[in-house]
């Protein structure tokens, strides 16, 4: 299968929570969706976690492009949701 797709879930103590490769583009999406309630919890712990989906793979340690990305330090809680911060340049 060429470029395929990977997803990893970590928090702030280098703990692996996901790291799945050799899925199709549907499969990191919903594994993705599926795992932000989970990234909210370890930010309300005072984790910082921190999630990728890979993209354009042509191998299993073709880690290079992004297609999703985010970091709790981009990150805000707010009423129970998730919202990523941008500078204002």
């Amino acid at each position: 299968m060429d470029n395929f797709y990977a997803i990893q879930f970590y928090n702030k103590k280098g703990k692996c929570f996901i790291d799945e490769s050799i899925l199709s583009k549907e499969e990191a999406i919903k594994k993705w969706e599926s795992l932000l309630p989970d990234f909210i919890e370890e930010m309300e712990k005072g984790n910082s976690p921190e999630m990728a989906i890979w993209c354009d793979m042509e191998s299993v340690s073709d880690y290079h492009t992004k297609l999703r990305y985010i970091h709790a330090d981009d990150c805000i809680i707010k009423n129970g949701r998730l919202f990523v911060t941008q500078e204002v340049t």
